[in-house]
């Protein structure tokens, strides 16, 4: 691994005008500009579809992500356009694999007992839920599109929930050890008289607590501009690890939102800014 951890605050995705080839008029496109998981964008078939986002003022990009999907196994290609009518192409990802859940095999099943053909017969049981990000050169662009071509979970509908496309920054200091990552329930739990536990399954999400330590005073404005725009309520896209592939990867990278704007340490040698964000 050999780059820093990657932050991006500010998504072009939300800027302009969002069409689709098809979408369910219930679940319309502009639902990937919200933060609700109950709201994604879903097509009205299967087939291959695209999703457009054009506006007639420059913006630049490094990088494309979408969440709450269920294209494992397809592809997305990311085609950039200096203008609003997206005529002049200035980026092209080609169309590129989704990843999905691997296959088991017989030394790395995790004790799961899965067998051939079982819902756990796979090595990551839930492979098919990771998002999918591309990081690329950046490019200033007007019109973005994304073609999209669903696996084998899309059987009746493709569907996408947040999207973003933004440029993000690789900050200078990684977090310091003691990086926190756990998941959260709203799950309730009670038990009864005869000592029986009761559980009103409820949503899950993760949770990463990390302090950026050595932080440098050249960057020391740059957190400052982080907390007082994304505050509480805009979202984030976090990557602890963004080139180290597979689960670390994966696990490690986050859209949600902070829950505490806690204050920067500032000591004779060096700076600590902690942070705490919580799932979409």
């Amino acid at each position: 691994m050999t780059a820093n951890t990657r932050l991006a605050i500010v998504n072009h995705w939300d800027e302009g005008t969002l069409t689709a080839s098809s979408a369910v008029s219930t679940l319309p496109v502009e639902n990937t500009r919200l933060h609700s998981r109950g709201s994604p964008w879903r097509s009205t078939t299967n087939a291959a579809q695209w999703l457009q986002r054009s506006h007639t003022v420059d913006r630049a990009a490094n990088m494309v992500a979408f969440f709450g999907h269920n294209l494992a196994g397809g592809t997305a290609r990311l085609r950039l356009y200096s203008d609003a009518a997206a005529t002049t192409q200035v980026y092209d990802s080609t169309a590129l694999a989704i990843p999905a859940q691997a296959s088991a095999t017989a030394a790395a099943n995790y004790g799961l007992g899965g067998n051939a053909g079982s819902p756990q017969a796979a090595d990551d049981l839930f492979g098919n839920s990771q998002p999918y990000v591309l990081y690329f050169a950046a490019t200033v662009f007007r019109a973005a599109k994304l073609d999209l071509v669903g696996g084998a979970l899309a059987t009746s509908y493709l569907q996408v929930g947040r999207i973003w496309l933004p440029m993000y920054r690789e900050i200078g200091a990684n977090p310091d050890y003691g990086l926190g990552n756990a998941r959260w329930s709203n799950t309730q739990q009670t038990r009864t008289r005869g000592g029986s536990l009761i559980s009103n399954t409820g949503a899950t999400a993760r949770r990463l607590d990390l302090n950026v330590k050595t932080v440098a005073d050249s960057e020391a404005d740059f957190w400052d501009d982080v907390l007082r725009y994304s505050e509480l309520a805009k979202d984030v896209f976090v990557s602890i690890f963004p080139d180290a592939g597979g689960r670390l990867q994966r696990d490690y990278a986050i859209n949600g939102k902070f829950v505490a704007l806690d204050p920067r340490v500032y000591d004779v040698t060096w700076r600590a800014q902690h942070l705490v964000i919580e799932e979409l």
